[in-house]
């Protein structure tokens, strides 16, 4: 079952820019617990998808979040890239691989680039 990022939601582009990053750890983790807790609960789901995010603070927030509800469910992220390096946040492409890598519950990691969107550049 997949999931987006706050961007998405956001209905201003923040899914193509980041431009959310101001937010806490902690709204990232109220935000997405909702839909972790009823992926974590369905037997017919097999791993959580959490697609396109652009800003890499709240994907490591997500993951690690779903380590703690459903530590029986593999991740698979997909992040937003500017090019091949740099997030559509601004952030390291090389960090974020690091750093998701890590994580026990990450099974698959996938980027997209997205070389241009005016209305959001």
């Amino acid at each position: 079952m997949s999931h987006s990022c706050l961007g998405a939601f956001t209905a201003d582009g923040g899914e193509f820019t980041g431009n959310y990053r101001h937010l806490s750890d902690e709204f990232f983790r109220q935000f997405h617990r909702p839909n972790i807790e009823m992926f974590a609960a369905e037997s017919e789901i097999d791993a959580i998808l959490f697609e396109t995010f652009p800003l890499l603070r709240e994907a490591v927030v997500a993951v690690d979040l779903a380590a703690e509800i459903a530590p029986h469910k593999p991740v698979i992220i997909s992040m937003s890239c500017k090019d091949g390096e740099r997030l559509n946040s601004g952030e390291s492409f090389a960090e974020a691989v690091q750093m998701l890598d890590k994580k026990p519950n990450v099974c698959m990691l996938s980027f997209s680039i997205y070389f241009h969107f005016p209305r959001w550049s």
